[in-house]
């Protein structure tokens, strides 16, 4: 019996790395383009490809994040803030995408007036929430995540001792 409870530990403790690792990697990954896209220097590496995969791997590394913590027993503070980091970096993604779509159809209809002015009111919402709400909201979830986590070292640390 307590043969099988420690198996089950040690593959929550697994997961629970998993997690961990996606975090940090999603967390890298957006520290990296903010970069390739604040810093001049690096503004004209930005082409379709770079676009594509950093919004295909921050896409699904988001949802993975929120996968294994929803998979796994992750304490009530860190699962929300994960939950929000990973939500937020699939919402980047889809607002992007939504928001050309809309720009795209207000083109298109351009003369009716009607579904004109719905589609420039849902792409500049989806701007808004691409471009404004999705990196703040990252932020604040990886925040709390680093927070959380330190915390929780610190004190795994402090019981080996």
């Amino acid at each position: 019996m307590s043969n099988k409870k420690l198996t089950k530990t040690k593959r929550r403790e697994k997961e629970m790395s998993a997690a961990r690792m996606m975090f940090w990697t999603l967390a890298k990954i957006f520290a990296l383009t903010l970069v390739v896209v604040v810093v001049p220097a690096f503004r004209e590496y930005i082409d379709l490809f770079f676009v594509i995969i950093f919004g295909a791997t921050f896409s699904f590394l988001g949802a993975g994040l929120i996968f294994l913590t929803k998979k796994e027993k992750v304490k009530r503070g860190l699962r929300k803030f994960l939950i929000l980091t990973g939500a937020s970096a699939v919402g980047f993604v889809a607002g992007s995408i939504l928001h050309n779509l809309f720009y795209g159809l207000g083109e298109i209809a351009g003369d009716i007036i009607a579904l004109n002015f719905l589609a420039q009111v849902f792409h500049v919402i989806f701007f808004i929430i691409a471009v404004l709400i999705c990196p703040f909201v990252f932020l604040v979830g990886a925040a709390g995540s680093m927070t959380l986590l330190a915390r929780e070292k610190k004190g795994k640390s402090a019981k080996k001792k």
